[in-house]
């Protein structure tokens, strides 16, 4: 390991089983960290008080976008779920470090196929394929989102369309959950005021995407008695 790498381990409460998750803070440096709200998800799809999504995940098909070190998207494959982990064509070789550090932990728990794959939000013809290879071509149950917002810039509608022609239009099976989005993102500053000048910030960006989601979707807030009794955030939506 090089001097720039740190490793992460997250222990998992599914099967006592621990994912490690390899970070490189000074390559692609969104991409390549662990960030708060996406620790907050997978620490909720493994074992949130409500009940979580440890249970539900078996058998469904999910993907994860904008999936950086790739914790959130594994942590479903430990769970069951065969997941199609994405990010743009630079920031897929640390995706490729994480997923095969993790084959042999989530192939034991009997846990689901894991892929990577390259996708930027709006390309039809990389949605087109992820759909074919791991959306069985009927699109995905389960979509994840944790903490991806943080460059939509002046177009949250490509987050929101391309998770739009990724979900499947009905569930896997008789009784099964209806197709679902898991977002997850920390709350930012809208604006700073430098020398007089006020500019929008990241989390105005972020905010509008979430507008766009609602516009889309029906949305339902995750409450924190129903999230991870230690990793829980009220700036984490």
């Amino acid at each position: 390991m090089s001097a720039s790498e740190a490793t992460r381990t997250l222990a998992l409460h599914v099967g006592g089983a621990v994912l490690t998750i390899t970070e490189w803070p000074d390559r692609c440096v969104e991409a390549t960290t662990v960030w708060d709200a996406g620790l907050i998800l997978a620490h909720y799809l493994a074992a949130g008080r409500g009940g979580g999504w440890s249970s539900k995940l078996a058998g469904l098909r999910a993907i994860d976008l904008g999936a950086g070190t790739g914790l959130v998207g594994l942590t479903a494959a430990a769970c069951g779920a065969d997941v199609v982990l994405t990010d743009l064509s630079e920031c897929l070789d640390i995706l490729r470090v994480n997923a095969e550090a993790n084959a042999a932990t989530i192939a034991a728990l009997g846990g689901g196929r894991v892929e990577v794959m390259p996708l930027r939000w709006g390309d039809r013809e990389e949605m087109q394929r992820c759909r074919e290879v791991g959306g069985g071509g009927r699109g995905f149950d389960v979509v994840l989102c944790g903490d991806c917002m943080y460059h939509t810039g002046d177009a949250p509608e490509q987050l929101v369309d391309t998770v739009c022609g990724l979900l499947a239009l009905q569930p896997a099976a008789p009784g099964a959950i209806s197709p679902t989005v898991l977002v997850s993102n920390e709350r930012r500053l809208l604006t700073a005021t430098v020398v007089g000048d006020t500019k929008p910030l990241h989390g105005a960006q972020e905010r509008a995407c979430l507008d766009r989601f609602r516009e889309s979707f029906d949305v339902v807030t995750i409450p924190l008695e129903d999230q991870h009794d230690y990793y829980h955030n009220a700036q984490v939506d």
